[in-house]
């Protein structure tokens, strides 16, 4: 396998036409706007310290790696109009914490920063002549500027088309497309009236309406209830609530939505009540125009589409709604957690958009999800074992400690320090120097390989399982069995086996000496894969019928871009594409992009959605992350 490549597709960037530089939070290559240029996918210049973006005029893209991004950015505009784009790598895999230094000369020029597909924690905002516009951000204080498809987790402006996300002090404005979820919001007689007009969304949250002195939850469960409460409780106020009529539906206050359990961080779950109004009133609320369906995650292992203990390593402790390291883990060593869903039945063959991972990981201490590691696992030899450059393309390393001490390396005549807040812990292979000197008694050095910083997941997916249902029996341990109705509008009737009822659509793997089990219902099992998958497996079960599909071994992909290669370049082909060691190509590979990209020089390959019917998800929380 080789290194990792940026994505094939930035949704605001074009390659053949842009002025673009790629950055990176594991490059040691300085950037210099005269040479702007050679800052490309395989040599990115390093985004930590000031980067100097001066430009009289024009447009200007600017790719960055995920990662914690810090120091600052400085920019003018002195002779036109200056169009500046920092363009991310996703919302949780991007973290911008730069200064902006902006400067604007004349009566007119101006800057305009765009930021895309980013965390913004933290950003000094510059505003003599400068706009601010963001765009697919998750922005966590009360930022100046414009935003669209944005996930807000504080008070601030909007444009329309936001996630408002457990924000304490929420407030309405006139904009359209809104969502509220989990906020407390204050309403006023002003907007009732005001933005009647306005389609707004408010899911599980608390009101303080008119003159009441608290905020408070809505009463009820159901559209109906949840909207003639606040009805009562605007009136009680003596706001009168006015009819709207939209797509043929009256209703006092008609444009506005109440809903409980709808939506999953800002994003509205799949046929629940607020989806059932976008689709009467052919709208979408909040950030995404993508509807999703939750994984749950809970101590009962009986739940379908779910993580559970039971699938978890000892790293992880599972409850009803979280996953957590243990609480006897150090982060600072080396740990590795890992959980793993049930088996998701998708309905039929289906094709997989993303996954929308929600978390609160201390990404500042290197804890990550994340599936693939991002520098070699063997150290560098000290005597010859640094790569030159070569062909263009610097090898970078990175110092570590063996003893958690500070430990320092000097390459080329330049100190380098393992102290993540130095930011001087990274070097270049140069020309004919191929060797390192320890400074310090325990330094060690790896590889970089992953200049990205891909946070990748994994799953396993197939378009089929062994035909033939099980009534009776005895069931093969280490095998996973699917609890199936016999008839997709009837889906009563359960499984027990081993003390616990499993309802339909659920799953479980068999202990070994616990083969029976017990059917009640309209439900019958299916014999799914092992646990242990393995092709060169001697256990004879299900061999022939794997041999000519995709099989249920686990490959890595990026948890926003669900893409593959297929066998022979040819979505009618049963399997995916894969690489010389038999593993699946997807867009966690590292050869996914590279293939897409056609780096080789030869065409490039086809890139296609994941489809299938059966599938498992795992997570892996991994400490000691670059960052």
């Amino acid at each position: 396998m080789g290194k990792y490549n940026y994505r094939d597709k930035y949704g605001r960037l074009d390659e053949s036409i842009d002025n673009v530089a790629f950055f990176s939070a594991l490059s040691a290559t300085a950037y210099d706007q005269r040479t702007r240029s050679v800052y490309t996918r395989t040599n990115p210049a390093k985004s930590h310290g000031v980067i100097d973006l001066k430009r009289n005029s024009g447009v200007t893209k600017n790719v960055f790696s995920g990662g914690i991004h810090t120091g600052s950015i400085v920019t003018e505009a002195s002779a036109n109009y200056n169009y500046l784009h920092m363009i991310g790598s996703g919302m949780d895999s991007t973290i911008w914490n730069k200064n902006i230094n902006a400067y604007g000369e004349g009566s007119v020029w101006q800057n305009s920063l765009y930021f895309y597909d980013m965390t913004v924690r933290h950003i000094s905002q510059p505003l003599y002549r400068t706009g601010y516009i963001f765009v697919g951000c998750t922005i966590y204080s009360d930022l100046s500027g414009t935003k669209h498809s944005c996930k807000l987790y504080a008070k601030t402006s909007t444009n329309g088309g936001n996630s408002f996300i457990n924000v304490p002090d929420a407030v309405l404005s006139n904009t359209n497309l809104d969502l509220f979820d989990h906020c407390k919001v204050t309403i006023l007689s002003s907007d009732v009236s005001g933005y009647r007009n306005n389609f707004v969304a408010f899911n599980d949250c608390e009101l303080k309406i008119g003159g009441e002195t608290e905020y408070k939850a809505l009463n009820g469960n159901t559209e109906e209830e949840l909207r003639a409460d606040f009805v009562a409780r605007c009136e009680a106020q003596s706001i009168s609530v006015p009819n709207v009529t939209d797509m043929g539906e009256t209703m006092k206050q008609g444009k506005w939505i109440f809903s409980k359990n709808s939506c999953v961080d800002g994003l509205v779950k799949k046929d629940s009540a607020l989806h059932n109004y976008e689709k009467r009133h052919l709208v979408y609320f909040g950030y995404s125009f993508d509807r999703c369906d939750a994984i749950g995650i809970t101590s009962d292992k009986s739940k379908p589409a779910s993580f559970s203990p039971v699938y978890a390593n000892s790293s992880l402790t599972i409850a009803d709604g979280s996953i957590a390291l243990a609480s006897n883990i150090d982060v600072s060593q080396a740990v590795a957690g890992e959980c793993a869903t049930n088996i998701i039945w998708l309905g039929g063959k289906y094709q997989l958009n993303k996954l929308d991972i929600i978390h609160n990981l201390p990404i500042d201490q290197g804890v990550l999800i994340d599936s693939t590691p991002s520098f070699s696992s063997v150290e560098v030899n000290k005597d010859g074992g640094i790569v030159p450059y070569s062909n263009g393309v610097h090898r970078a390393y990175i110092v570590r400690s063996k003893d958690g001490q500070e430990e320092k390396v000097k390459y080329n005549g330049v100190t380098y320090s393992s102290a993540v807040i130095s930011r001087n812990n990274i070097f270049n292979g140069v020309a004919g120097v191929t060797s390192f000197v320890p400074e310090t008694s325990n330094p060690i050095v790896y590889e970089v390989l992953d200049k990205v910083l891909h946070s990748t997941v994994q799953m396993r997916i197939v378009n089929k399982i062994p035909s033939g249902a099980i009534a009776s029996g005895s069931l093969q341990a280490g095998y996973w069995y699917f609890v199936e109705p016999k008839l997709v509008s009837d889906a009563s009737g359960s499984v027990t086996y081993n003390g616990i009822t499993y309802p339909a659509y659920s799953s479980f793997v068999a202990e070994a000496g616990k083969s029976t089990f017990s059917l009640t219902g309209n439900v019958q099992l299916r014999r799914c894969w092992k646990d242990l998958y393995n092709e060169s497996d001697t256990d004879a079960t299900d061999k022939a019928f794997w041999q000519n599909e995709q099989k249920p071994k686990w490959f890595d992909v990026l948890p926003n871009d669900l893409r593959c290669l297929m066998s022979l370049n040819n979505a009618q082909q049963a399997e995916m594409q894969r690489d010389k060691a038999g593993n699946y190509i997807a867009s966690g590979h590292p050869d996914f992009y590279n293939s897409v990209l056609a780096m080789s020089g030869n065409p490039g390959e086809l890139a296609f959605p994941i489809k299938g019917a059966f599938m498992q998800w795992r997570l892996k929380i991994t400490t000691q992350n670059p960052i």
